[in-house]
């Protein structure tokens, strides 16, 4: 037979959840049902785009952390030593932290562990938030097209339902080939504004928000979405309008070699530390 004559295949006509990554974007409807397989090419047939934000408070007004706080660990590096006592909480936090940085193939429930203490510790499961553990939601958009997405930990606050997203990685499950997970996050964050909407917490622009952690390392993210955006990419891939999803700390662009280095705030790290903490206790008493 003549390949002139050889039909193209339509990658677009399959739905399962194994080629839902390498279907062809042609409308709203052939997006993948489930945003752990969203990749680049789907953010941009969707016209959203990450951007560095120049300073924290882009994302949150920093309050002050003041040099009592117990999580600050008295300025210890946790790749070093540490002879200081600590509550049974924050002893805890160390304890799993050490675990994950111990093991040269640490596992994903680990890192699970770390986040949800610290997390419990800062206040983001006490009034007036809720926090959820293995979260599922859902949006309905298209053609009865239903996206679904499921995230390590789903934070609300009850009066604002802001959505406070944090999904967690081990190194070797994400790269930078993948921009360490940045597409999943955004297919999250995507989702969760049109699942706001179809449960009447709809107040433009919608903010969302999301924790990236890798073993260690902590990426803060937020997105304010407009309604012309959700008006028009709720039947058609969006062309007039744009999401745009501010991230900080900001990533470093590509070296002459091509290669990138995972621009993030290190727990471990003293001064980093007190940047994460700084942040997450500014999400709390944020209005």
């Amino acid at each position: 037979m003549s390949l002139r004559n050889r039909k193209r295949p339509r990658y677009q006509e399959a739905h399962t959840s194994d080629s839902d990554a390498y279907s062809e974007i042609k409308s709203i409807n052939d997006l993948p049902h489930n945003t752990s397989s969203w990749t680049k090419d789907i953010c941009r047939s969707l016209n959203i785009r990450y951007e560095n934000a120049p300073s924290i408070d882009e994302l949150v007004q920093q309050c002050n952390v003041g040099d009592s706080e117990e999580i600050l660990l008295n300025g210890y590096d946790l790749h070093k030593p540490c002879d200081s006592t600590f509550s049974s909480s924050v002893t805890t936090i160390v304890r799993k932290v050490r675990k994950i940085i111990n093991n040269p193939y640490v596992k994903e429930v680990l890192i699970d562990a770390f986040v949800m203490s610290l997390l419990n510790y800062m206040g983001f499961d006490r009034d007036p938030f809720d926090m959820f553990p293995q979260y599922d939601f859902s949006a309905t958009i298209g053609n009865d097209h239903k996206i679904t997405s499921k995230v390590e930990f789903m934070i609300i606050k009850q009066e604002q339902y802001v959505v406070f997203i944090v999904e967690d990685k081990r190194p070797a499950s994400v790269a930078e080939l993948t921009d360490w997970g940045e597409p999943q996050i955004a297919g999250e964050l995507f989702v969760s504004a049109f699942h706001n909407v179809f449960l009447g917490y709809a107040r433009y622009p919608i903010k969302v928000f999301a924790i990236r952690v890798v073993g260690t390392h902590f990426t803060f993210y937020k997105s304010e979405i407009s309604r012309s955006y959700m008006e028009e990419s709720l039947q058609n891939l969006p062309v007039r309008n744009s999401m745009i999803i501010k991230r900080f700390p900001p990533q470093e662009g590509f070296r002459e070699d091509g290669s990138r280095m995972l621009t993030a705030w290190d727990f471990c790290n003293p001064d980093d530390r007190r940047e994460i903490i700084k942040t997450l206790k500014s999400f709390c008493q944020s209005s």
